[in-house]
């Protein structure tokens, strides 16, 4: 963030990452605390969805906070992103635990107008966002032991 944060302002591009994980709030107040060190003013959105219910017996209950004991949160895809974009137009989006994918075709319904209904370009957004994710692995410009012979 130290090295993107300034670029991303300069061009008016919206970072959207997954690194927040387990602790999506944790992870903005960290990229705020960034920002301020390098005296920029910046607006983070947070995109995640937690659902905790009590299970009888379990000797769990609710956590008020998000990080929680046990790690139960959900896998997301696009659809929490897009309101982040439409509502609050950021300089960063943060999300919990995400499908790779998705940091992709998120922006792409956003920028393209596309409905949720519109299974053609999802899936072509889909396969975009994967392709882009994996091209290291796909132009076998990624190795996962540099220096190591096989």
């Amino acid at each position: 963030m130290h090295m993107l944060l300034p670029l991303a302002l300069e061009r008016g591009t919206c970072i959207i990452t997954n690194m927040g994980a387990m602790d999506p709030l944790g992870a903005q107040q960290k990229v705020l605390e960034i920002a301020n060190s390098l005296g920029l003013n910046v607006s983070v959105a947070v995109a995640h969805e937690v659902f905790v219910t009590n299970i009888v017996g379990s000797g769990f209950s609710p956590a008020k906070s998000y990080i929680m004991e046990g790690g139960i949160n959900t896998y997301l895809g696009a659809a929490p992103i897009v309101p982040c974009l439409e509502k609050y137009q950021p300089n960063v989006i943060i999300t919990s635990r995400i499908a790779d994918a998705a940091l992709f075709l998120a922006p792409m319904v956003y920028e393209l107008g596309w409905n949720w209904d519109e299974l053609e370009h999802l899936a072509q957004g889909s396969l975009a966002g994967h392709l882009l994710e994996c091209c290291c692995q796909l132009t076998g410009g990624y190795f996962m032991h540099p220096g190591m012979l096989i």
